[in-house]
């Protein structure tokens, strides 16, 4: 993972967390935006917004973690309000085609230029069995936001899962 790929920053307000997401967000940093969500939410942090304006792609697994966030808002799990901001045209038409987009509120301005970011790091990138977790729940966020995207993800959440259920039992032999 770059260490500057995806940094954060923690509002003095006590409720928000920014992050500032660059280039392409990879694989391990889905799973370190997740661990981080998990744990900011667990702080009582409600307002999450995300700098998009120097993302220049987003796979579907990051995509599905910050459709998580959203879900979670809409299904009562959480009172948490998920902004997206300057999100290129590119990045909005992504979450348009996934049917997505209407879950979260979309930003032109940003107000956090002066935060004090710091590069979002997982200690335990290299635990394959919590990273093929948090892509199979995106994965999953995905369909349930939008049942048009089961035929284009269900083939890989079946095959996720299945290889989930054989790593884990491996390990509990």
């Amino acid at each position: 993972m770059k260490a500057d790929a995806l940094k954060f920053a923690l509002d003095a307000d006590g409720k928000t967390a920014v992050f500032r997401v660059a280039g392409r967000p990879s694989l391990a940093d889905s799973n370190a935006l997740r661990k981080a969500i998990d744990e900011l939410l667990k702080e009582g942090r409600t307002h999450f917004a995300f700098d998009l304006s120097e993302c220049t792609r987003m796979d579907s697994t990051f995509l599905g973690v910050l459709t998580g966030l959203a879900l979670m808002a809409e299904r009562g799990e959480a009172p948490v309000k998920v902004e997206l901001c300057r999100a290129t045209d590119e990045l909005r038409g992504l979450f348009d085609t996934l049917g997505v987009a209407g879950r979260f509120c979309f930003l032109d301005g940003w107000n956090w230029e002066k935060a004090d970011f710091k590069p979002l790091v997982d200690e335990d990138e290299g635990d394959k069995l919590q990273v093929h977790q948090t892509s199979l729940q995106a994965h999953r966020n995905l369909m349930d936001a939008n049942d048009a995207n089961i035929p284009k993800f269900k083939m890989v959440v079946d095959l996720m899962a299945k290889e989930l259920m054989q790593k884990t039992a491996g390990r509990g032999k």
